[in-house]
């Protein structure tokens, strides 16, 4: 069998960094501190794992075999990275509203978006081909376009936030990065993991 690569690329893994820029000056108002200080003290959270491939069930029953049973490991099964992105940044913010193009909030309201209860250390996407934002228009998901501005946008949540965005993708049979040749300058780095079957051959 051919071996099966998975493409993982990883947007502002590490804990942040204060930045010598930013200073608590009379001018900075009361939400942008809140918002320095959660960037520079956040506290180690949960690892929420956003899926656009499979549904919950699937990935249960695997976890269920796999014996993966961890309170820190929370699932969403969504593919609209705009509603993705508004509640890891309430999470992270608490009653604030991410805006997808400038990181400043704009009071959208997703009301039948499901709540995270604390921030992420991590935020996994599963898979970047399956997302879709208003950004890109009516582009279809997977597509140049789609690819490109939902990578942007969760370059931008993880910058806003702080929260490490690590994002799964596929890679086409000759082993490239699928999508844009761009996506890999906009993320901080590009692993390539390999499957090996039990008897040492690809799987």
């Amino acid at each position: 069998m051919a071996e099966r690569s998975l493409q993982f690329q990883g947007v502002g893994m590490g804990p942040p960094k204060p930045s010598s820029s930013e200073s608590e000056s009379d001018v900075e108002n009361d939400d942008a501190r809140k918002r320095r200080r959660n960037r520079q003290q956040r506290n180690g959270g949960p690892v929420l794992y956003v899926s656009g491939e499979e549904n919950a069930n699937q990935i249960a029953s695997r976890a269920l075999r796999l014996g993966i049973r961890d309170p820190e490991l929370m699932l969403w099964c969504e593919t609209d990275a705009d509603v993705i992105a508004d509640n890891v940044a309430s999470s992270a913010y608490g009653d604030f509203d991410f805006d997808a193009t400038t990181a400043n909030g704009n009071g959208n309201d997703n009301d039948n978006s499901p709540s995270i209860p604390k921030q992420p250390s991590l935020v996994v996407i599963d898979s970047i081909q399956t997302m879709l934002c208003d950004a890109a228009g009516s582009s279809a998901a997977g597509g140049i376009t789609q690819v490109r501005e939902c990578v942007g946008l969760f370059l931008r949540l993880a910058k806003s936030t702080g929260v490490p965005i690590m994002l799964v993708g596929h890679v086409t049979k000759s082993g490239d990065v699928a999508g844009p040749r761009t996506v890999e300058h906009m993320v901080d780095c590009v692993l390539y993991l390999e499957g090996v079957g039990p008897s040492g051959g690809g799987g």
